[in-house]
């Protein structure tokens, strides 16, 4: 048997409260022209978002920085291709999780003082 002397790397651990944080948000492109989503899907009697990640979890994405709320048509299409989805609705997906990581960064340090 051949053993690889190349490490494995570390396991990657999805931050819960985040993606929590983005499923409660409405798609990023609900509302807009040429979207018609409603900007949801359901979930029993919830409607919530798909956490989307820019760069896979198979490719090495965390959720850190890298995750934006989607509903479940525009994730599909944005796996079809992030630069043409981009391209296609005017949005830089890594500003957008950037954004929305800071939000959910900054809601919870609210949360913790009010604790």
């Amino acid at each position: 048997m051949i053993r690889s002397s190349i490490p494995k790397p570390e396991p990657i651990v999805p931050n819960h409260g985040l993606r929590a944080f983005i499923r409660r948000q409405p798609c990023i492109l609900a509302g807009r022209t040429p979207c018609e989503c409603d900007g949801f899907l359901r979930e029993g009697n919830r409607l919530v978002s798909d956490c989307c990640h820019v760069k896979t979890r198979g490719a090495g994405g965390r959720d850190e920085h890298n995750v934006y709320p989607g509903c479940r048509r525009h994730h599909g299409e944005q796996e079809d291709g992030i630069k043409s989805f981009e391209r296609k609705y005017g949005v830089c997906l890594k500003a957008l999780a950037h954004e929305f990581t800071e939000r959910y960064l900054a809601e919870t340090a609210w949360q913790d003082r009010s604790a």
